[in-house]
């Protein structure tokens, strides 16, 4: 997309040409129930502007031009397809604007305002994300139990978030990050996960060890000398366990052996307890 300001002829004054290149970004959001059954479907086409920029032909004195003139306005909003296979999905609500200025440069700048409409989830409040996604690691390898202890403290100290998401079983992970959580105030939610759909067997047996030792060293806090029960962990701690990670976009695995695999995953954790969601993230997957 190009977009010219021509200057007074009159005066002598060069032409100024400003490009813009437009890019549409596609995100898909499927919706499963409990039986990983699929209910809805939603395509989001997000329209991307990038920084305009002169091209080769612009002078000086094309800025003074633009400064008397009104500046033009480029209006993109995003095109959302949704396809239900349940009539009795929750309605999103109503579309909130945002307005992005792009960035001011010294040059002249046409692109002065773009309106983007987003849809917000019902479950979404803006004064508290519902989440943010934590990897502990460092350069020596697994991150100290400390040191997670130190970050999630500054992830409580930020009033942001409820919950954080985790990807695996490995460093003791679960166990490190479930102290943490709970040593914050107020305290966090987690987003458990099951990474590799190989050798499940030993990884939910890692995940529901780290939280029954949890559980067994983990007083409440109504009383000092009662310990949590795992039932009260699963309740009250996981918000979400997820098996895999965008393994379909990566070409890792084929849908059926996703869903085979979360399958799997609930019928394990079912058994010990967990009641909570369990499902599978993927990011954009194209037809």
């Amino acid at each position: 997309m190009t977009l010219a300001a021509r200057g007074d002829t009159s005066t002598d004054q060069a032409d100024t040409a400003v490009t813009a290149t437009a890019t549409e970004v596609e995100e898909v959001v499927i919706y499963v129930d409990e039986n990983a059954q699929t209910v809805s479907t939603e395509t989001n086409i997000i329209p991307i502007i990038s920084q305009a920029t002169p091209s080769s032909s612009s002078t000086s004195s094309s800025a003074s031009s633009a400064s008397s003139s009104s500046p033009a306005e480029t209006t993109l909003k995003p095109k959302t397809k949704r396809t239900k296979a349940n009539k009795k999905l929750i309605k999103p609500t109503k579309p909130t604007k945002l307005i992005n200025t792009p960035p001011s440069t010294n040059n002249t700048t046409i692109l002065t305002n773009t309106n983007t409409t987003t849809h917000i989830h019902p479950g979404f409040y803006p004064q508290r994300l519902p989440g943010i996604t934590y990897a502990p690691y460092d350069l020596t390898g697994c991150r100290s139990p400390s040191n997670i202890a130190s970050d999630f403290s500054r992830i409580a100290r930020t009033g942001l978030y409820s919950t954080v998401r985790i990807y695996g079983v490995d460093c003791s992970q679960v166990l490190h990050t479930l102290r943490a959580a709970s040593s914050v105030s107020p305290p966090l939610k987690l987003f458990l996960g099951i990474f590799h759909l190989s050798d499940l067997s030993s990884q939910i047996k890692t995940l529901v060890q780290d939280v029954q030792t949890f559980a067994a060293t983990t007083t409440t806090s109504s009383s000092p000398h009662k310990k949590t029960t795992v039932e009260e962990v699963w309740n009250n701690m996981i918000d979400t366990i997820s098996v895999g990670n965008e393994l379909v976009n990566n070409g890792q695995a084929t849908p059926a052996q996703v869903l085979a695999a979360v399958r799997r995953v609930r019928e394990a954790l079912r058994r010990e307890g967990y009641q909570g969601p369990v499902q599978s993230r993927h990011g954009l997957l194209r037809g």
